[in-house]
């Protein structure tokens, strides 16, 4: 069975005869069969449950119930080099270079862990992270335009960190809470003020959080579904912040409002959503993955929709025996996609598929690269670039301060040809002279900015 209905809230519905009804009923439609070029490809683990899994420089890195691992993806083998924390419960991670990291382990009295060494060695980072209490870390983001920024997540709280987690201070919620926790954080990469995170609280609901000024405040949804079911993720769309897509136990969830309204795109009782990808170049093509409240085993399933997620069909790995998806990692590489999944005593998988490119029958053509003058100049704290762009490819736009070092990246990721803006807070930056930098394959062009405070 691989249809799924929106906007009417309606069950997964396992019957045939029950399913055809439901169609007749909403008028809704069937995605014709297509022909899916997806590989599978096994990369090891073997037997490990995985719960995090992140990308550096050609490596991939791997939180296990039995600690930290990492692979180098040239080489065509199964073969991890474990890196620490082995026989504990590793549960996030963060990356700052090959020998620097942070993790986190479960049930301990330890909240973080940091290497300096590419992880021959680890040692306590605590730094006041839970306060007097002993509290695990669940998730941690560094922010993408301040490196020393970081939030990481608790049972009940998000906290900051502006010194790379040497110190940390409540952001929301509070140390030492009863729930069973906060389970995400991510930080909008279109607008890096922008914050969401989620979770279950103590009567077993499902809620969402956002701040819009990078923490200082946040509006909570402390009940976005009425049923038993904790938030697992969200998926912000690459090009426009007001389209989130929310995966929770039992439910996919769609607002295209910035949360003022929400739609149930994918309901499945007992299906925890725990990773949701959007494809940057056709961003009406994205990806899920789940695991499933039921006794192993159960089959590995990637599901895909081009329409925005109206319609979904099933992609199956066929031998799997424990399929349960506890992450999903996502890289474009133009018009292919690669998934990674971290399963559930099921090691790591990948998943390659090609994406077709839409017809559009009034296209705007972009016939050179283009970089304007940002706008307003000078600014505080706030300014638009724009560029063009006559084909998809990796474009990376950067700011240096007047000595030359970079001090944000606003942008590292495979673009759609046409018309682009980023919008860009210098929140921190002192007043002076920048320059702003976009190359994009033989492309390179620099602009000068001012800030003023």
């Amino acid at each position: 069975m691989n249809f799924h209905s929106h906007k009417n809230t309606l069950r997964w519905i396992k019957t045939t005869f029950s399913l055809i009804l439901v169609i007749l009923a909403i008028g809704a439609k069937h995605l014709p069969a297509q022909n899916e070029s997806g590989e599978w490809r096994f990369l090891g683990l073997q037997g490990k449950t995985v719960q995090t899994l992140r990308l550096y420089d050609q490596h991939l890195y791997a939180a296990t119930i039995d600690g930290l691992y990492r692979k180098d993806l040239r080489a065509a083998d199964t073969s991890w080099t474990p890196i620490g924390l082995q026989g504990k419960r590793a549960r996030a991670l963060l990356i700052f270079d090959a020998d620097t990291m942070l993790a986190s382990t479960q049930f301990d009295t330890v909240s973080l862990y940091r290497t300096t060494d590419a992880g021959v060695t680890w040692s306590s980072y605590q730094n006041g992270f839970g306060g007097q209490f002993s509290e695990n870390v669940l998730a941690i983001e560094r922010h993408p335009h301040q490196p020393n920024v970081l939030f990481a997540t608790g049972p009940t709280v998000v906290a900051k960190s502006l010194d790379r987690g040497e110190s940390w201070q409540i952001s929301h919620g509070n140390w030492g809470g009863l729930a069973t926790g906060v389970n995400f954080v991510k930080i909008d990469t279109n607008d890096s003020q922008i914050i969401w995170a989620g979770g279950q609280n103590a009567i077993e609901r499902a809620f969402l959080l956002k701040s819009e000024d990078t923490g200082a405040s946040w509006r909570e949804w402390p009940e976005i579904v009425k049923e038993v079911s904790t938030g697992k993720t969200v998926a912000i769309h690459p090009h426009d912040s007001k389209i989130v897509y929310a995966g929770l136990e039992s439910f996919i969830l769609k607002t295209t409002d910035g949360g003022e309204t929400w739609d149930e795109i994918f309901v499945e009782d007992g299906r925890f959503f725990f990773g949701i990808a959007i494809n940057p170049v056709r961003p009406g093509r994205i990806y899920t993955a789940s695991w499933f409240k039921t006794p192993d085993p159960q089959p590995l399933i990637v599901y895909i929709s081009d329409d925005d997620g109206e319609n979904w069909r099933e992609v199956h790995e066929k031998t799997a025996q424990f399929g349960g998806v506890w992450d999903l990692l996502h890289v474009n590489e133009g018009m292919r996609d690669k998934l990674y999944l971290g399963l559930d005593k099921g090691g790591v998988y990948e998943f390659v598929t090609d994406v077709t490119t839409e017809v559009d029958d009034n296209p705007i053509i972009i016939s050179t690269f283009k970089l304007e003058q940002n706008y307003p100049n000078p600014f505080n704290p706030e300014t638009v670039i724009s560029f063009s762009l006559p084909k998809a490819g990796l474009a990376t736009l950067k700011i240096y301060d007047a000595l030359g070092r970079e001090v944000a990246t606003l942008t590292n990721h495979v673009m759609a040809a046409g018309e682009h803006q980023i919008r860009w807070h210098s929140n921190g930056l002192a007043s002076g002279v920048y320059f702003y930098r976009l190359h994009a394959g033989e492309f390179a062009a620099t602009r000068k900015l001012l800030i003023l405070q």
